[in-house]
């Protein structure tokens, strides 16, 4: 019996999937395979009446149900597997009121009343349209149901009139409407927001592996370093390194610990929790991080403060815009020259400006740096690679913010990138 189980959901799942990408977005594959569902229970139950129609002689109603056969699963799976969904979609919702109109119309049979398909099928334009189409789709089940039901009075009594069984399918239409909306627009906001759930998770992954890959290949680079000493027996360089790579290990450290805990306040969206904090022991407590990757090249930054300010933004995420910023500065600069960073106050904002003499940009550069599809990662100057993510996942944490951010740059000269912050 267990086997027979699942046997029937191993079919039943290739049915509901066929004909379906499974890359495409989930709202939309659902929506297809309802339609197979659909179109394999009409298949069945149109079988079924064939056979039935046979076994009671009423064979012209036999050969519509081989004629709906042909024109509904057959041609709905060709378009199914030939990709043409929508189209597929609208021609199975339309198809059950058009064909039962029909049908009723001029094989109309008392005892099967066949309209009453249409009050669960009218299920079918709620999950499949939204907006004006999901409305006016229903409404065609709606309307040809009701010409249905008096045209059978009219055939059976000589005249119609309006009685209360027909309030009662009013009614029953009413609520198919009502609670199916409601489960499909709750059913879309949970989908969203778990989408979104999703995407910060990665936005996440993205900012803690950019975050921490500079400083660890530095510290593997040091490492490297040490291994030559080692192997050249030359102590006091070996003891260098190690104090090197000993704090380096503790700055590191922090940072990961900073950027995990950071990373689990964040849930479904990320959130900007503003405190108020010194902005110059922020800037060089990102500094510090950024010395472990720089000394490597004889990068020096300098900054040199002339005034100090508590500022009032999310911690976490201004160190890592600095961090990045300054970083992209180190990766750009040649050997032995000065990254500088510089505060000032205009109006009613604070402005960290970065400026290095490295590399620079050229203007089709400058023009796509925050384009994803376009902006093109670039190699440093000493081959450092990257994701080409920083600049972008910075711009989007100072806007969260209400700040903004100014890129200058001139191929060969180096590049300036101001940042500013509205004093609250």
């Amino acid at each position: 019996m267990h086997i027979f189980y699942k046997n029937i959901k191993y079919y039943f799942h290739k049915i509901a999937n066929f004909g379906v990408d499974p890359n495409i977005p989930y709202l939309s594959a659902r929506k297809y395979k309802l339609i197979n569902v659909v179109v394999f229970g009409a298949s069945f139950f149109l079988l079924l009446f064939f056979f039935l129609n046979i076994f009671q002689e009423k064979y012209s109603l036999a050969v519509i149900d081989i004629i709906l056969i042909i024109l509904t699963p057959l041609f709905s799976m060709y378009l199914q597997h030939k990709k043409f969904h929508e189209f597929n979609i609208l021609y199975i919702s339309s198809v059950f009121p058009i064909y039962t109109f029909l049908v009723c119309i001029f094989w109309y049979d008392i005892f099967r009343q066949t309209e009453h398909i249409l009050i669960p099928m009218s299920i079918l334009p709620l999950f499949l349209f939204d907006g004006l189409k999901k409305n006016f789709q229903f409404a065609l089940y709606v309307i040809v149901f009701f010409v249905l039901r008096y045209h059978s009075m009219i055939k059976s009594n000589g005249f119609f009139k309006v009685d209360t069984i027909h309030l009662i399918y009013l009614i029953c239409f009413f609520i198919v409407y009502i609670l199916v909306s409601y489960f499909k627009g709750d059913m879309i906001k949970f989908y969203k927001k778990i989408e979104e759930s999703n995407k910060t998770k990665d936005k996440l992954f993205r900012i803690i592996s950019h975050d921490l890959r500079s400083p660890f290949n530095s510290l593997l680079g040091t490492s490297d370093i040490q291994l030559k000493y080692i192997q050249n027996q030359d102590y006091e360089r070996i003891e260098n390194t190690s104090k090197a790579i000993n704090l380096a290990s503790k700055k590191i450290y922090d940072l990961t610990q900073s950027l995990l805990e950071w990373s689990l306040s964040q849930t479904e969206q990320i959130v900007v929790t503003k405190t108020k904090f010194s902005l110059n022991e922020s800037i060089f407590k990102v500094i510090d991080i950024c010395l472990i990757t720089s000394k490597n090249k004889d990068v020096e930054i300098v900054f040199e403060p002339q005034f100090d300010i508590e500022v009032n933004l999310d911690y976490t995420m201004f160190q890592i815009v600095l961090r990045n910023i300054i970083m992209n500065s180190v990766k750009f600069s040649y050997r032995r020259q000065n990254i500088v960073v510089e505060t000032s106050k205009e109006k009613n904002n604070i402005v960290i400006k970065v400026r290095d003499f490295g590399v620079g940009m050229d203007e089709e550069q400058l023009y796509n740096i925050f384009s994803p599809d376009k902006y093109k990662t670039t190699i440093g100057t000493e081959k450092e690679k990257g994701s080409g993510l920083g600049l972008l996942i910075s711009k989007e944490l100072i806007e969260k913010q209400g700040g903004a951010i100014q890129i200058q740059s001139k191929k060969g000269e180096g590049t300036l990138v101001t940042i500013s912050f509205p004093i609250e």
